[in-house]
């Protein structure tokens, strides 16, 4: 009798263990597309068989193992990483881009030859009215153009300031669910592989954001760092990083310009170098180097201030050196351009005309020889003379406009191309994950199938050890 009854009992572990293992499988198939979710394994531990001693064998589910790779998942992280660099900066450059126009139908490419060709045409006849305010015209639709492209890229930097902030935000509150998530794991008996699923998830999203690294408990919580270095989740805590204005130094080259952002830990400590990856590394380096290179910041001037000043401070020296009646007396040329020279940073976004008049425009050289359009014939040259006071950093006034607009047009370039690449590696990465650590429902099919048959079998073994009881204790004298 001991024998048949450590067989039923031994068959009863048998059928809860393929229960068990039934509810494993159910539970991959339902959350095969799952974000963040890793395919689990049922765990059998066979049972001691000694039939004197009323052990019947079998096994009994001693849990479920997940398959997740971490090695995979970090590969996918880091690839993450890049892609979300890329993403940020293609953004925010495709966006800049147009009001760099190379083509010479809109902008400075356009204004700047309409501004020489005014010039050019009033060489040929100073005393012509017409042409004279062609000239103030031209004049105008230069400072417009330079006022609009400054003006699009400080919006352009105000709108990357606004994303840091918002970026900051998301890392933020994915860092909160994070620690809220290690507490259900840390309460649970054993890792959940549903809570599981949702700590990798955050971790891929937070992924996109910035470059981390995480490290996983035997609890199955995580514990997060920003940069290998910078706590961001430790166990059930998560430490808020901000967003903010760099410090400025009085003895800063330029210390009335822009500062630049930077990243802080919960602690105040700049940790903005540690940023170089994720969505938030690439609007740094567009909001910290690309603007700057050209509306300058606390330590530089910027290309496009430079080219402004140079170009209206060359025309105003030609002007002013020329006259507009050889008299006598002679009357001096004006000044055609002016700009606020307080903070150098703003000298593209302050140029404009001066209030001078078509007729105060001087195109006297006064010589020797003197000649009567010897002043407006030169600054129409400008456009192609390689004299080093009528160019700007070895370049003529539109040739340096055009590398300015040439190196946005690179740098997007550049990140439309690694954006193209992380793309496919970002996929890849995905598809390795996927076959080491997702779910296969024709994996899943077949261990459906093998737990059925083995529980059906061991149901008629139920069955049958059961009628073998009864018909034992039957045979039992009364």
């Amino acid at each position: 009798m001991a024998s048949l009854f450590g067989a039923l009992d031994a068959s009863a572990n048998t059928l809860n263990a393929y229960t068990q293992a039934l509810n494993v499988v159910q539970n991959d198939v339902g959350n095969a597309s799952t974000q963040g979710y890793a395919a689990q394994s049922a765990i059998f531990t066979p049972l001691p068989f000694d039939n004197f001693a009323g052990q019947g064998g079998g096994v009994t589910y001693s849990g479920s193992q997940s398959l997740r790779n971490e090695p995979s998942e970090r590969n996918l992280q880091a690839q993450n990483s890049e892609l979300g660099s890329a993403n940020a900066l293609v953004t925010s450059l495709s966006n800049l881009q147009t009001s760099f126009d190379v083509t010479g139908s809109t902008g400075l490419s356009a204004a700047l030859p309409a501004f020489f060709t005014s010039f050019a045409a009033l060489s040929q006849n100073p005393s012509d009215e017409v042409a004279r305010q062609q000239v103030i015209s031209a004049s105008q639709d230069v400072a417009s153009a330079f006022q609009s492209t400054a003006q699009a890229v400080s919006d352009a930097s105000n709108s990357a300031t606004q994303q840091i902030q918002s970026t900051v935000s998301d890392i933020n509150n994915l860092a909160s669910q994070i620690s809220q998530l290690n507490q259900q794991q840390m309460n649970s008996p054993s890792p959940d592989p549903n809570t599981d699923a949702s700590i990798h998830a955050d971790l891929q999203n937070l992924s996109l954001l910035t470059n981390m690294t995480y490290s996983v408990a035997p609890n199955g919580s995580v514990n997060v760092l920003i940069g290998g270095q910078t706590p961001l989740v430790s166990g059930a805590t998560a430490y808020a990083i901000s967003a903010g204005s760099a410090p400025v130094s009085a003895t800063a080259p330029q210390p009335g310009g822009v500062p630049s952002e930077i990243i802080q830990d919960s602690n105040g400590t700049d940790i903005t170098s540690q940023i170089t990856g994720g969505s938030l590394a690439g609007t740094l380096q567009f909001r910290n180097q690309t603007v700057p290179g050209l509306i300058g910041d606390t330590q530089q001037t910027g290309s496009l201030n430079q080219l402004a000043q140079g170009f209206a401070d060359r025309v105003n020296t030609l002007l002013t050196g020329g006259q507009i009646s050889s008299g006598p007396p002679a009357v001096a040329g004006q000044a055609l351009f002016q700009y606020s020279s307080q903070n150098p940073g703003t000298i593209a976004q302050t140029l404009s005309v001066t209030g001078i008049t078509g007729d105060q425009i001087a195109t006297i050289d006064p010589g020797p020889p003197s000649t009567a359009n010897g002043i407006a014939e030169q600054i129409s040259n400008l456009s192609t003379s390689s004299a080093p006071s009528d160019q700007i950093n070895g370049l003529t006034f539109p040739g340096d406009y055009g590398q300015i607009a040439a190196g946005v047009g690179q740098q997007l370039s550049n990140a439309t191309t690694t954006q193209t690449q992380q793309s496919q590696a970002v996929a890849q990465a995905q598809n390795m994950l996927s076959q080491v650590s997702g779910v296969s429902l024709d994996t899943e099919a077949v261990q459906l199938t093998d737990f059925q048959n083995a529980y059906e079998a061991t149901s008629k073994m139920v069955t049958i050890l059961n009628d073998l009881t009864e018909t034992t204790i039957n045979l039992i004298p009364s």
